[in-house]
């Protein structure tokens, strides 16, 4: 199905029995009539077509990319934008009769993707593994600098010094640096192509190299060489001590304005291209993290994360990582 497949229905239905009643040629073919085209083809009709075929693509997606949250932000974002159309700046009433209709059948398919979003953020599923895997390696990153907050009193003293050791060979801007393409590994693996939302085809194709990327080495040259095979062991060092930290438990509190500013679609478009994502935070901003349990206090949005979640998050706050739904 295509917008244009969905905006002729429209036009088809809404003059079945002949032109609409306020059209001011009614006199020749309905078919032929560019007056009542026009009054049904509004801005609102064809964002209620592009949305009703990204809801389609989105719920069909392939698994790898349903248990992601580039897709739960791009559905919320779906489903977020229908909420907005506003179905009384279609001016002409039995084109607005007619777009109603269109809505309620956009809708139905929204609601079948709501369906699927509830199942990919439900506790314990595969969200929440890749969501945890990508916190446990960061945090065993970030131990060196100390400023993890609190950690939880039960944490295995041994635990901790193997990845105090692990994040020794590497600064922390390197560390954060060689960890940013594994992070996009586990949260961003492509998306269908959205009517509604251009800027995701601006993302860099998927890519599961971990190597020097984003250190400024030339790539090839001794010392990238020896970095990448430094690189290398600490990154599996990070993910096996990450699940081990994730696995012990504890709690910590990340606050979010319930609201996040947006940047326009244009802003989006620009900077979506080079955006370091931080993706744990993006989950939180798209008020869908159930699998942490969000809660709503005044204006804010308050989740009770794993406090590798949190240790992950003020870590890359550090290092310019930023919310794909703020942005």
């Amino acid at each position: 199905m295509t917008p244009a497949v969905l905006l002729e229905r429209l036009v088809r239905r809404a003059t079945a029995d002949g032109h609409l009643p306020e059209c001011p040629r009614p006199g020749g073919a309905v078919e032929d009539c560019d007056w009542c085209r026009f009054a049904l083809r509004t801005p609102e009709a064809d964002r209620l077509a592009e949305l009703g075929v990204d809801a389609v693509v989105l719920r069909e997606a392939p698994t790898d990319q349903l248990e992601t949250v580039a897709w739960v932000a791009a559905a919320t974002e779906v489903l977020r934008q229908f909420e907005a159309v506003d179905l009384d700046a279609v001016l002409v009433p039995a084109a607005r009769r007619a777009v109603q209709e269109t809505h309620q059948e956009v809708r139905a398919d929204l609601d079948v993707l709501g369906r699927v979003l509830d199942r990919v953020v439900a506790p314990v599923s595969g969200l929440d593994h890749r969501c945890c895997v990508a916190a446990g390696a960061l945090t065993a990153a970030a131990l060196r600098s100390g400023q993890t907050g609190s950690l939880p009193a039960h944490l295995p003293a041994p635990l901790l010094q193997r990845a105090t050791d692990a994040s020794q060979a590497l600064s922390e801007e390197l560390q954060v640096a060689t960890l940013l393409p594994l992070l996009e590994h586990l949260q961003w693996r492509g998306l269908p192509q959205l009517l509604t939302q251009p800027e995701w085809e601006r993302r860099p194709a998927p890519d599961e190299a971990v190597g020097v990327a984003g250190t400024g080495l030339l790539a090839g040259s001794l010392e990238a060489l020896v970095v990448e095979a430094v690189v290398d062991r600490c990154t599996d060092e990070f993910l096996q001590i990450g699940q081990e930290l994730s696995a012990v438990a504890g709690h910590a509190e990340v606050r979010r304005p319930r609201r996040p500013a947006r940047y326009s679609p244009q802003t989006r478009r620009t900077v979506f291209r080079r955006l370091r994502v931080d993706w744990s935070l993006t989950l939180v901003d798209t008020g869908r993290a159930d699998l942490w349990s969000p809660r709503h206090e005044g204006d804010d949005v308050v989740v009770e994360v794993p406090w590798t979640v949190a240790a992950a998050v003020a870590l890359g706050a550090r290092h310019g990582l930023a919310s794909a739904v703020a942005a």
